[in-house]
């Protein structure tokens, strides 16, 4: 036996179901992120040079380029992710940096697999850092304590993981 009320309450629902509205779904809005380009550092740094000049036994030479440190931000293939690609390119001087085919050779920051920090005994190059990539050992130098020490505070992950300090 049904209680009492209970064929109305049928009836009743019945009644909504048939004349509910359904609210409209709004789309789910996916923010668009672009793609970005930003620098983060830029200075002077001596590098050393990869080859003896002429072909000579002598010590490699240090040499002074405008380093540029840029971050590319653009969005990841799973859903809420970015990526940021860190590049650090060196320039023979600041102006070759600012033109917009200016020829500077990236370092391939992605590809570092080592990254050591020492002294040296060479006037303006006291403070450095080596990159260890598999093409190359980049050793790059600063002549002033403030930028190593700005170096140190200012940490950056390259491709494959590895923390690496910002000298630029």
């Amino acid at each position: 036996m049904r209680a009492a009320g209970q064929s109305e309450m049928r009836q009743l629902l019945s009644t909504l179901n048939v004349h509910c509205i359904q609210a409209p779904v709004e789309a789910e809005k996916k923010v668009a992120v672009e793609k970005s380009k930003q620098t983060l550092k830029a200075g002077w740094l001596f590098k050393k040079s990869e080859k003896a000049k002429l072909g000579m036994a002598m010590g490699k030479a240090w040499q002074r380029r405008w380093f540029v440190l840029e971050v590319e931000t653009e969005a990841g293939q799973d859903e809420n992710t970015l990526v940021k690609k860190a590049k650090l390119t060196y320039y023979h001087n600041n102006k070759d940096a600012a033109k917009p085919d200016g020829e500077g050779v990236e370092i391939p920051l992605n590809e570092t697999m080592g990254v050591k920090q020492g002294h040296g005994k060479t006037k303006g190059t006291e403070h450095r850092i080596t990159l260890n990539t598999p093409k190359r050992e980049w050793e790059l130098g600063s002549g002033e304590a403030a930028v190593a020490a700005r170096g140190e505070s200012a940490p950056c992950r390259t491709g494959s993981g590895m923390l690496l300090p910002i000298v630029v």
